[in-house]
Order: C-alpha cells, then sequence, then structure tokens
C-alpha cells in the first residue's frame, strides 16, 4: 500500500473535510449553493471514519474544529 511507504511506524495521517452530523435532504443535497459551500456533498462524520478504516487506516482520534 502507498501509505505504507508514506507514512511509516509511528507516523500519523491527517484527513481534513467538510462533514454533516446527520444524512442531509434530496433537497439538500440538489441545492448549488449548499455544494459551492462544500455542505451539499458532504459525508456524515461517522461515514469519513468509516471509509478510512475500510481502506486500512486504523481510526485514530478524531479532533474537531468548526472555525469555518
Amino acid at each position: 500500500m502507498v501509505l505504507d511507504h508514506a507514512c511509516g511506524a509511528g507516523m500519523n495521517l491527517l484527513l481534513a473535510d467538510v462533514v454533516v452530523q446527520r444524512e442531509l435532504s434530496l433537497e439538500a443535497r440538489s441545492n448549488p449553493v449548499l455544494w459551492a459551500a462544500c455542505v451539499g456533498g458532504a459525508l456524515v462524520e461517522q461515514e469519513l471514519f468509516t471509509l478510512a478504516e475500510q481502506a486500512g487506516l486504523q481510526q485514530g482520534q478524531g479532533h474537531y474544529s468548526n472555525t469555518v
């Protein structure tokens, strides 16, 4: 795996993305203003962790900031 070479033992990979707390409605997901603000296509928070684990990453500690 490429990450094995890029991140050796004890190294950290930081993921940053816009996430939402709950699934958005189809109307919200179809709203071009929300898409432009990176909200319309945002993953539900837990889904980001699930996808990272499915990719073979170990779930670590989450650090959150809502200073956007």
